[in-house]
């Protein structure tokens, strides 16, 4: 482990690498994800598994290392999608830990950057994500989707950290106190226990909450809409997109294209699949608006 706090962020190969997690057979989000953000970087990529056949879809792009994980306990680990209203999910989050912990160990960068696959890249964040991490204190920038400022929440859909020992005791003590919450509840998330270390007086100095202008969550999507409400106004383009709130593969997928094409990221699917995202939406529309009315 190498300690940078004293360091320039220039003693390093890489300034910063981002990681993924690929656990299960997860249909076409990973190349979506994996795709954007080497349309805006060309950052080095580390993408933790388990199961070699998950990652087979990958797309074949330089500067991709993988990292191979090992599962404690093989019955927790399906071969199919899991989202977050089943219970193995929480238990396959806990990954985010040790591979955050392997690539801060085995590169070279100075920040390592965690990403869920939900998330679209538009454009680059990680020259402002340095800067932030680079020189001061803070040793983590994180989404927040906080709604109500008594009550904190922050996401570990797209999480910076700085490569020194202090993060890599932070993420050990994360590891161990989310094994500790699902004893108590099965259904607690890696959100829940970064919550939770933000709100330990130990270590809330050390976070830097991203602005939820430009790291934005799924439930802000409607705020991003062509449609302005003061005319000459308009929202400021956001960094990521992550298309959280909705629930499957599908789904996601078809959120991941439908900001894609709000904000031209250059995503390729066929007419067809146009076509029927298009239709899709239509659908939902009408099924909202007649669910309005009938309220």
């Amino acid at each position: 482990m190498t300690d940078i706090n004293n360091q320039s962020l220039d003693q390093f190969d890489e300034k910063t690498v981002v990681c993924f997690l690929v656990i299960n057979k997860i249909k076409q989000l990973p190349e979506i994800a994996v795709n954007s953000l080497r349309i805006v970087s060309n950052s080095e990529i580390y993408i933790g598994f388990i199961d070699e056949t998950d990652i087979e879809d990958i797309p074949k792009l330089s500067g991709i290392k993988y990292v191979k994980l090992t599962h404690k306990d093989s019955s927790a680990v399906s071969n199919v999608y899991q989202d977050f209203t089943q219970s193995d999910f929480y238990s396959l989050v806990q990954y985010k830990w040790i591979l955050l912990q392997k690539v801060l160990d085995t590169s070279r960068a100075s920040v390592v950057v965690y990403v869920d696959l939900d998330v679209l890249w538009i454009k680059n964040p990680l020259p402002s994500i340095e800067s932030v991490l680079g020189g001061n204190n803070y040793l983590v920038a994180i989404q927040d989707f906080t709604k109500d400022v008594s009550s904190p929440n922050l996401c570990m859909g797209f999480v910076a950290i700085k490569n020194c020992a202090d993060s890599y005791d932070l993420l050990k003590e994360a590891s161990v106190l989310h094994t500790q919450m699902l004893k108590e509840n099965d259904k607690v998330g890696d959100d829940d226990v970064i919550t939770k270390m933000f709100e330990m007086g130990k270590w809330r100095d050390s976070f830097f909450l991203l602005p939820q202008s430009t790291f934005p969550v799924g439930n802000l999507a409607n705020l991003y809409s062509s449609k302005n409400l003061y005319p000459g106004l308009s929202f400021p383009k956001p960094y990521i997109f992550h298309t959280n709130y909705v629930i499957g593969n599908q789904r996601k997928v078809d959120f991941m294209r439908l900001m894609a094409k709000q904000f031209e990221v250059p995503v390729n699917f066929g007419k067809f699949d146009s076509l029927k995202l298009d239709l899709v939406l239509k659908l939902k529309r009408v099924k909202n608006t007649v669910s309005s009315l009938r309220k």
